[in-house]
């Protein structure tokens, strides 16, 4: 998000939360340019600060549920543990994405029972991922080229695709 939108990230996280974000954190190409939010914000914090954002991605959690429902432009990002159509994000700009498989979903609450190692998971590509984030952000699209003139120029197929993509 950085390098191709100039975007400016960060990373939300509950009490706890703090060792997973820092980890991700050590990962990232532009850390100094990312800010944790992860155990210093309370629930209506949270969603004060949510709606100042673009776009939030996240996995099957409260707070892409409360993204959704603020209105905020949200991309969650699920395993086949469960069906996301079902129990994904809603919201007028809320999306699921996530890697169907014969055994999905599995209801499995414990991962290390997937026989697959979580294959609906790990075998999502990342690509798959930047391109539903874009198709999400499309409502904000106008602002954000406003904001961020040569941002289209650095993105490439921008398809809109329903709510839910399944990849293949």
């Amino acid at each position: 998000m950085k390098e191709r939108l100039g975007a400016r990230v960060l990373l939300f996280g509950g009490p706890g939360d703090e060792a997973v974000v820092e980890s991700i954190l050590r990962h990232m190409r532009h850390r100094s340019d990312v800010l944790s939010l992860a155990g210093r914000l309370t629930i209506p914090q949270f969603v004060a600060a949510v709606r100042r954002c673009d776009l939030f991605v996240g996995n099957d959690s409260g707070p892409s549920h409360l993204a959704g429902a603020a209105g905020v432009p949200t991309l969650a990002v699920y395993a086949g543990t469960i069906d996301p159509v079902q129990w994904g994000p809603m919201g007028p700009n809320a999306v699921t994405i996530y890697r169907g498989m014969l055994c999905a979903p599995c209801y499995y609450s414990e991962i290390a029972k997937c026989t697959y190692q979580v294959a609906c998971l790990r075998r999502l590509p990342v690509e798959q991922v930047w391109e539903a984030a874009l198709r999400t952000m499309l409502p904000r699209w106008p602002d954000l080229r406003r904001r961020c003139p040569d941002a289209w120029r650095r993105t490439n197929n921008l398809v809109a695709d329903g709510a839910t993509a399944q990849v293949p």
